[in-house]
């Protein structure tokens, strides 16, 4: 009976690193396939940034289709999502 309950055990712990040894991949392949699925060649990127003073920048980041404005450095960090209005890279390419 005890003999069993250590065959169990081992088989267990084999099948838990075999899970461990093999997820990586898996969702690395996973994570490719939605970074095609988006057609964006990072799923997180920073499109630029403007130092405003000494303690603020003012960030464009997309990730997967969604590009939003970050200010931070304050005494309070914003986000602004662009919605279905044009991107914010795009108009800031516009201004300069």
């Amino acid at each position: 009976m005890i003999f069993e309950s250590n065959i169990l055990l081992v088989l267990y712990c084999v099948a838990l690193l075999l899970l461990i040894f093999f997820i990586k991949p898996i969702l690395q392949k996973i994570k490719k396939q939605r970074i095609r699925a988006c057609n964006c060649t990072s799923y997180l990127s920073i499109k630029g940034q403007i130092s405003l003073d000494r303690t603020r920048r003012l960030s464009v980041v997309t990730y997967g289709t969604t590009e939003v404005l970050i200010l931070t450095g304050g005494t309070q960090d914003l986000i602004l999502e662009s919605g279905n209005k044009p991107g914010f890279a795009s108009l800031v390419e516009q201004k300069s």
